[in-house]
């Protein structure tokens, strides 16, 4: 009895021996028929019979549990994507993928053969190549988006669940192509795109699970060194990177710009009319509880805040080209905000140590005036376009403040009123806090040719409301020994026009306001819009005519167009 016990189990061992050997050497080649037809029929069922999946060859290995699939290419079959097109329900994006190698640790061949659950320790890929095709369609409801499977969610309708510990797909390089009428318009690429997920599953209720991201509990994705162009070819867009922290609902982005193409005298040989030049930069951007099921399923942009932290914005602008032709009505940021093709709940975007410049070249002088605010920080507030969110809060509120031309303080309060957004309407309460007014010299030089050689600011209130077309507010602007310096062109120079400047200080001008054993002057401001000028130029004009009123310049409030 004991001599056959050995016996048997030795001839188990050697089977077990042989057959460990056997499927070592063989590596599954005997299965690898009934893998390659499952994994192409769950492609082409999952489809609709859209995609093909090719490959070269598959190495399954039963002992290290481990599959290789080489040379994958996946291509759509553009016979049935015409009839899906007939029919209306063609999906908007159509892909072409191709990777070297595909590496999965964890297979388990029993469950994979058969048509039931597939659960896999680690999915590794590694440089593939995508190109997205995405056609132009009319905007559709979120009801008939959701009646589109994915091809996720027909892949997942072949099995009872799919599950994957951690998924990466390194060093990916993507192009997106838009199409107009099978045409491709634009083309934008995206390079080392990097996919790091955890906790993979896909089923019927993964599938509509808002707590999960591409079907992960967590998810962390990378992109570095993305540029684009805009469409007028005028400003370079990039950033160094962009990552995503899914499971956080997290997105941040490290130095953001905008640069123009080339100097400003190549930017304005671009141009036929007045247009300002901007240049920016944040140093980070971030993104915080993004709700990703929001955007997948129904094209609605929602998040908590938008963090923009140390940045700068420079706007250059050329006076010496001819005017603007169109108007700009319709431009201000809340009526910019309506325009959007898709619904926006946003309910807080901060800036923080933000620098803000403006330069305008002035071709009667030759020269350039600046007016800068140095260190703004403030909180715009309930950005929306939903409008049952605007019948709850109908008020854009921005709460700022800034050092104007690098010294003072400046608070300021703009409200944007959403469900009058077609007017335009929207208020702005400031206040300058005392500063010595010789720092605005440099930008009333070239802009207004005169000086200002002395000025003590004590504080300024300004009150102003706008619409499309006009700007009405009061100014109380404090101050005293006001003194000026009226100038004229000389050569490549600007020279003192000393009697002209003698009479304005003397007989023209108010030195202070209060003066002595006199109330404060209040003076009231409106201003007709010209509908080729900015949004700016209302509040600035507006608050400008009062000022000119309060210091006694009455007759230079007709100069102000």
């Amino acid at each position: 009895m004991k001599k056959a016990l050995l016996i048997g189990g030795g001839i188990l061992i050697a089977l077990a021996i042989g057959l460990f050997f056997y499927l070592k050497n063989r590596k599954l080649t005997d299965f690898n028929p009934l893998i390659r037809e499952k994994l192409q029929s769950l492609v082409l069922k999952g489809s609709d019979s859209l995609y093909r999946l090719t490959f070269d060859t598959l190495i399954a290995d039963v002992i290290d549990s481990r599959l290789t699939v080489t040379k994958i290419v996946l291509t759509p079959d553009t016979t049935v994507l015409q009839k899906m097109r007939n029919t209306g329900n063609a999906p908007k994006d159509i892909f072409k993928v191709s990777l070297d190698s595909l590496v999965v640790d964890g297979l388990n061949i029993a469950d994979f053969t058969s048509n039931k659950n597939v659960d896999l320790n680690v999915l590794h890929v590694r440089q593939p190549s995508v190109e997205v095709f995405h056609a132009k369609t009319p905007k559709q409801d979120s009801a008939d988006r959701l009646k589109l499977s994915t091809l996720r969610i027909r892949i997942a309708k072949q099995m009872n669940h799919l599950a994957i510990n951690k998924v990466q797909i390194l060093d990916m390089n993507v192009q997106l192509h838009t199409l107009s009428n099978d045409t491709v318009q634009k083309t934008s690429k995206f390079r080392n795109v990097n996919f790091l997920l955890d906790d993979v599953l896909i089923d019927s209720v993964a599938a509509i699970d808002s707590t999960r991201f591409m079907y992960s509990k967590q998810a962390l994705i990378s992109l570095q060194d993305l540029k684009f162009r805009t469409k007028d070819s005028l400003y370079l867009i990039g950033l160094d990177s962009i990552t995503i922290n899914a499971s956080e609902k997290n997105v941040l982005i490290s130095n953001f710009y905008i640069k123009p193409n080339g100097t400003n005298k190549a930017f304005r040989n671009k141009l036929k009319f007045i247009k300002e030049r901007y240049t920016g930069q944040f140093k980070t951007v971030e993104l915080k509880q993004i709700s990703w099921w929001s955007i997948a399923s129904s094209d609605y942009f929602r998040a908590d805040e938008v963090h923009m932290n140390n940045g700068s914005l420079e706007v250059y602008t050329d006076r010496s080209l001819p005017p603007f032709p169109r108007s700009k009505v319709g431009n201000f940021p809340h009526q910019l905000l309506m325009k959007s093709p898709f619904p926006i709940n946003l309910k807080r975007l901060k800036v923080t140590n933000f620098d803000l410049s403006y330069q305008e070249f002035n071709p009667k002088t030759d020269e350039k005036g600046e007016v800068s605010f140095k260190d703004i920080n403030g909180t715009l507030e309930n950005i929306t376009n939903d409008p049952q969110l605007i019948a709850q809060n109908n008020i854009m509120k921005l709460d700022a403040s800034a050092k104007p031309m690098g010294e003072g303080k400046l608070d300021a309060i703009f409200k944007f009123y959403l469900d009058k957004a077609k007017d335009g309407i929207f208020s702005v309460d400031a206040f300058l806090h005392p500063m010595d007014g010789r720092a605005f010299d440099k930008a009333t030089r070239p802009l207004g040719m005169f000086g200002v050689e002395k000025a003590t600011i004590k504080g300024m209130d300004v009150h102003v409301d706008g619409t499309n077309y006009n700007g009405r507010g009061t100014v109380v602007l404090k101050y005293d020994d006001l003194q000026i310096a009226a100038l004229k062109q000389d050569g490549d120079k600007l020279k003192k026009r000393g009697f002209l400047s003698f009479i304005a200080n003397s007989f023209v001008l108010i030195p202070s306001n209060p003066e002595k054993n006199t109330p404060v002057r209040k003076a009231s401001a409106y201003y007709r819009r010209d509908v080729h000028k900015s949004f700016f130029s209302i509040i600035w004009k507006t608050i400008l005519i009062g000022i000119m009123k309060t210091v006694g310049f009455d007759s230079g409030v007709k100069k102000v167009k």
